[in-house]
C-alpha cells in the first residue's frame, strides 16, 4: 500500500499504464470531494447531480463524506497526489438489496477507465455487505457514463428525462486488484463491524 497524505491507499492499475490510489471516503475526506468537485467542469457537475450545482454546503459535504460502509460506501481516488474522482453506492431504504451508485471524475481524467474500475471496486464492498444489484440513472447527455455502463454488461431503459439500468454485483467484472485488500481496508478504515448481511 503507498502513503497519500499520511493515509493509506490500495494501487489500482488502469488500461492506459496510469495507476491510481483509492481509499475509503471517511468523514474527514472533505477536502478531497471538495477538489474533486471544484475540478468538474459545469457539465460534469450537471450530469452528477442532476442540476447546476456551483458549490457543495456543509450539508452536502457532510452527506457526501459520512459513510458506515453498509448502507452507505464510497471510494476517492487520487492520482499523484490529486483527487481525481469519486464513486459511491447509497443502499435504497426501501430495497435494501439494491444500492443506487453514482461517479464523479475530473475532467482531465475521463477516459483513462478510472470510473470503470472504481465500480468494479465497489463490487466487493457490496457483496460484503448484502447488496445483490446496483442501479444507475444516467441522463441522456452523459455519454462517458453510458459508455462505462456498457462496457459493464448495464442494460438502460428510458425513463422520462433520464436513463435507468440495474446489473447484479456478481455480474460486475472483477476488480482490477485483488478483492481481500479492498475489503481489509474497508473493514479497518470505515468500519470493524462490517461484515455480511445474511
Amino acid at each position: 500500500m503507498n502513503t497519500d497524505r499520511e493515509r493509506p491507499t490500495i494501487p489500482v492499475p488502469l488500461p492506459d499504464g496510469m495507476e491510481m490510489g483509492i481509499r475509503p471516503i471517511v468523514a474527514t475526506d472533505a477536502d478531497l470531494v471538495s477538489q474533486t468537485f471544484s475540478e468538474m467542469s459545469d457539465q460534469s457537475r450537471y450530469q452528477r447531480f442532476f442540476s447546476p450545482v456551483d458549490e457543495l454546503s456543509s450539508h452536502d459535504l457532510k452527506y457526501l463524506t459520512e459513510m458506515d460502509g453498509s448502507t452507505r460506501f464510497a471510494w476517492g481516488a487520487r492520482i499523484n497526489g490529486r483527487s481525481v474522482g469519486v464513486a459511491r453506492f447509497v443502499r435504497f431504504s426501501d430495497e435494501p438489496l439494491v444500492a443506487d451508485v453514482a461517479i464523479g471524475i475530473v475532467d482531465d481524467f475521463h477516459h483513462h477507465g478510472i470510473g470503470n474500475a472504481l465500480v468494479r471496486c465497489l463490487g466487493p464492498v457490496a457483496d460484503l455487505v448484502g447488496i445483490e444489484k446496483f442501479s444507475f440513472d444516467v441522463l441522456p447527455s452523459n455519454t462517458p457514463m453510458l459508455n462505462l455502463l456498457r462496457s459493464i454488461q448495464v442494460t438502460m431503459d428510458h425513463d422520462g428525462r433520464i436513463q435507468r439500468g440495474r446489473v447484479k454485483v456478481n455480474d460486475l467484472p472483477p476488480p482490477p486488484v485483488d478483492p481481500d485488500l479492498l475489503l481489509t481496508m474497508v473493514q479497518e478504515v470505515v468500519s470493524p463491524v462490517v461484515r455480511k448481511i445474511p
